[in-house]
């Protein structure tokens, strides 16, 4: 939220404020913001006026015939619809009502953040409303009604909480992006340091790429390009435009590493790389993970450089902290893909995304403390906590249905096919699965020559 003065009166059922006329922009945002709460939905942040919750029983009331006392028949609990009216303000009200709108309007159930009842699972009911008028200005008062979803969470839900807070942290920094270049005429040091981590970036992206295989180089090939070319600034910046144009570029990378795990259909001519009627050759989700996971961190050394030679160093820490978040969101849905093959594989996965969230949040955490106010850093590091926590929850669900790595003692050198099917013992069609996964575990070169010494095998749960 924008922590600017609200320049107009606001009636919100408690009458107008006395001497309207003397007291244009007397009410300061702060001030106001103590008397309300704080809400949202899927992500989408406001301030909770008024919440009406209707709950109860559905009874049924029979009546007879000649019968003077009534019977009931009671169909258990009612959990009616809640009516909530908010108040979106700042100076990014439309942006954030235009979110709003958009995540009023997705179907399906949602996480409403609510101020009195908690993070409820919710869907809307019926219509909303999203008022504006020019007695009040930079707010916007929403009209909306949900109801408490009764459906049981499922185990795919956890990756759907993954998601959905990836995509919040996106929504983050699209709008911490826009508030930082918001002046009408960016400063030439601005511009400068924006410029500066801009060339870096696409010069860290061009080392880490070269080392990728040609899925991954072909799809990063255009959005590089664009990176490398940098973005003009405006004489005048007038609206949004040239904020998201940036962040559009910066995410356009991580995106097409992702991208280059989805297989796509080949024209009947097939160019250089590509097989005729057939699939684009794509990388496993591991490697993609493993790419993105790498230019986070050295996105991070590409920053600190970045600002210690520009003027203005909490501009240049901004970009590149959003650059590393778009880097790190890519990298939490490539690792949603991964086919963990054990508990430990997936502990092992987990431990490195949340080390790269907890860096990633430890340094909005500083660049809050070395800029001028932005309230979206504060909404920022709030996203990647959630997110943080989406992901340990995602992986703690799935490691129950994942095999254990135990450590087998081998007296002697032995064959490794041998050793599978001693492993595999009743199941024989294990022995294939069991003898790549530990030449693969344990790095072993001369599968004939196993041992001696003690292995890291998946136990069979036979």
């Amino acid at each position: 939220m924008s922590g600017l003065d609200i320049t107009s009166m606001l009636g919100m059922g408690t009458g107008a404020l006395p001497g309207a006329a003397g007291m244009v922009g007397s009410l300061a945002f702060p001030e106001l913001q103590s008397i309300l709460s704080a809400a949202a939905w899927r992500g989408v942040t406001f301030d909770m006026v008024d919440s009406q919750d209707t709950v109860g029983r559905r009874v049924i009331q029979l009546l007879f015939p000649g019968v003077d006392q009534a019977q009931y028949q009671d169909m258990g609990a009612l959990e009616g619809p809640m009516r909530v009216t908010c108040l979106i303000m700042g100076e990014d009200y439309v942006i954030r009502a235009q979110r709003l709108r958009a995540a009023l309007m997705a179907p399906g159930r949602g996480t409403l953040v609510h101020p009195w009842w908690g993070e409820l699972t919710c869907r809307v009911l019926g219509t909303s409303s999203i008022t504006f008028s020019d007695r009040h200005y930079e707010v916007a008062r929403v009209e909306a009604t949900f109801i408490r979803d009764q459906d049981t969470p499922g185990v795919s839900d956890t990756l759907s909480a993954v998601l959905q807070k990836a995509d919040a942290l996106w929504d983050a920094g699209i709008l911490t992006m826009r508030q930082l270049l918001s002046p009408l005429v960016i400063p030439l040091a601005m511009a400068e340091g924006l410029n500066t981590v801009v060339a870096q970036t696409a010069g860290m992206w061009d080392a880490v790429t070269a080392a990728q295989s040609q899925p991954v180089q072909a799809a990063v090939a255009a959005p590089l390009a664009t990176l490398t070319a940098g973005f003009p600034v405006p004489q005048q910046n007038t609206d949004t435009t040239y904020a998201d144009q940036v962040t559009t570029g910066i995410g356009a990378v991580p995106q097409a590493v992702a991208s280059a795990m989805a297989p796509q259909d080949s024209p009947a001519v097939a160019s250089s790389g590509r097989i005729n009627n057939a699939v684009t050759a794509t990388v496993d989700p591991a490697t993609a993970t493993t790419a993105l996971l790498t230019a986070a961190s050295q996105m991070e050394s590409v920053t600190a450089a970045a600002a210690n030679s520009a003027m203005s160093a909490p501009a240049v820490r901004s970009v590149g902290l959003v650059a590393r978040m778009q880097m790190l969101v890519q990298a939490v849905g490539t690792m949603a893909a991964i086919a963990f093959a054990s508990q430990t594989d997936a502990l092992a996965w987990r431990d490195r995304m949340v080390a790269a969230l907890d860096s990633l949040a430890g340094d909005a955490t500083a660049v809050a403390a070395t800029t001028a106010p932005m309230p979206m850093l504060a909404d920022l590091y709030a996203a990647i906590r959630d997110l943080r926590a989406a992901v340990i929850a995602d992986i703690s669900s799935r490691l129950g249905r994942l095999p254990v790595v135990v450590s087998v003692p081998v007296a002697r050198q032995m064959s490794g096919w041998a050793l599978a099917y001693a492993l595999a013992g009743d199941s024989p069609d294990q022995v294939q699965a069991l003898f790549d996964d530990m030449v693969t575990r344990n790095g072993i070169i001369q599968p004939a020559l196993t041992g001696g010494g003690n292995i890291d095998v998946l136990e069979n749960p036979s």
